[in-house]
């Protein structure tokens, strides 16, 4: 039977989960108070009688705002990026360390600092391009359908002529649209990103939890690579979903250079919220340990588990 050391959960440990969730509970927080302040923003727009001047204000208002979540969007991932990373690097070298395969984790190699700029860079544009540039649209339309009813935009002026098409009037289009508005600014859902929409906190959360994931799974990776070992094996959750129960356990080749295992052509996060992450799996550790041809006989194999329990029993 093979030991916990090597049938376990294989997960982050716990200090490090809490630190990643502390990083999404912090950009959840930058959400939440500028989405809070652009909605007072707003629904004073909709009791005042603007003019010229008070709409150019407001805008300008909208626009500070935004400015200020840019900047924390860009903090957060120049902070929170290279720490998940070196979360997923370190655990993953401590454990070459411990199944006998020498590991010099260096984090200010090449290697690691490219990887640690992309996956910032590539999280800041996100968040900025993304979700803060459609809060800055959603809020202008607004004060802009507030101020005179009629936005002059492609969209909206293809809704009016269809509805002038149709015979409604020009006042009822335009009055039901700024009703459709409304209704989001109250519902708090501001944001649509893909065509669906979202409160920004709880996309904020939900950004967070998978790109942290994403770089904690890119340091494991990179860690492995560089001390030479080709093998991962994906951790244990007892409440896997059915996306990844089929990954559960089992053991890939990132680089395919290995025939008995499949290469890794998608790695955790598998979808949003997923807390999957990859573990060492040295091919001599595995035989030393007498179970290399049992994990490839499970991995091949259309069994699934959702306990390490379970998979000591797959693999006995």
């Amino acid at each position: 039977m093979p030991s916990t050391a090597t049938t376990g959960g294989l997960g982050l440990p716990r200090l490090s989960e809490k630190r990643i969730g502390a990083f999404a509970n912090e950009l959840t927080s930058l959400y939440g108070r500028v989405s809070d302040r652009l909605r007072l923003k707003l629904f004073d727009a909709e009791q005042t009688d603007f003019s010229r001047w008070r709409a150019r204000e407001q805008l300008a208002g909208i626009d500070h705002e935004i400015a200020y979540l840019n900047k924390g969007a860009k903090r957060w991932a120049d902070k929170a990026m290279p720490d998940c990373y070196r979360i997923g690097a370190t655990v993953a070298s401590d454990r070459l360390d411990n199944m006998g395969v020498a590991s010099d984790l260096n984090m200010g190699s090449r290697l690691h600092s490219n990887a640690v700029a992309v996956l910032a860079e590539d999280v800041s544009s996100d968040l900025i391009m993304g979700a803060n540039n459609g809060l800055r649209r959603f809020a202008h339309r607004y004060v802009k359908l507030t101020q005179q009813k009629t936005l002059k935009d492609r969209e909206i002026t293809r809704v009016v002529a269809e509805g002038i098409i149709e015979g409604a009037p020009r006042r009822e289009v335009s009055s039901g649209l700024l009703s459709m508005f409304e209704a989001k600014l109250k519902s708090g859902k501001m944001l649509t990103i893909n065509g669906r929409q979202y409160d920004p906190r709880k996309y904020s959360r939900l950004v967070a939890r998978t790109r942290t994931r994403e770089a904690v799974t890119q340091g494991t990776i990179n860690t492995c690579l560089g001390g030479g070992c080709d093998l991962v094996r994906v951790s244990f959750r007892a409440e896997a979903c059915e996306v990844c129960i089929p990954f559960q356990g089992r053991v890939y080749s990132l680089t395919g250079a290995n025939k008995d295992f499949p290469r890794l052509d998608t790695q955790p996060p598998w979808h949003p919220n997923c807390r999957h992450v990859l573990a060492p799996a040295p091919e001599e550790y595995l035989r030393a340990r007498g179970i290399y041809d049992s994990l490839r006989e499970f991995t091949a194999g259309g069994k699934s588990v959702t306990s390490s329990e379970a998979f000591a029993e797959a693999i006995a």
